[in-house]
């Protein structure tokens, strides 16, 4: 999958996403080693996040939000609004956004419930975790 998908099942599911390293002819980055990172379901999404990105060799970091569409206007990063243009929609329900972010701490809030991964690439390294 190079896109954003909606993965529903009518049974238990455990889903997870990778990212290719250097090596990899194939990957759109030049930076970093592979990751994997387990997809939670949006029962374990949370309105409030608390995360820090490292300070050290990893040059690129990065949060992906999915979020309900009515929460566009909600959703703030360190108490600012997050530029409207970077959100895409993903399906009739949600909103998903791939959002640059400095190293240190940082804060995600909105009124409603939403998910929140974050990651970064460095000349060999990465990292991928998700929010909470």
């Amino acid at each position: 999958m190079t896109n954003a998908a909606i993965i529903t099942a009518d049974n238990p599911v455990l889903s997870a996403q990778f990212a290719h390293g250097t090596e990899d002819e194939s990957s759109d980055t030049t930076k970093g080693d592979p990751f994997m990172i387990l997809l939670p379901g949006e029962g374990q999404f949370l309105n409030n996040y608390r995360f820090s990105t490292p300070e050290t060799t990893i040059l690129n970091n990065y949060i992906n939000l999915i979020i309900l569409k009515n929460d566009l206007n909600e959703i703030k990063l360190d108490n600012a609004s997050i530029d409207p243009l970077l959100f895409f929609d993903i399906n009739e329900k949600y909103m998903g956004a791939k959002v640059p972010v400095s190293a240190g701490n940082h804060t995600v809030t909105s009124a409603n419930k939403f998910g929140l991964f974050i990651y970064g690439f460095g000349e060999w390294e990465s990292y991928c975790h998700t929010g909470g």
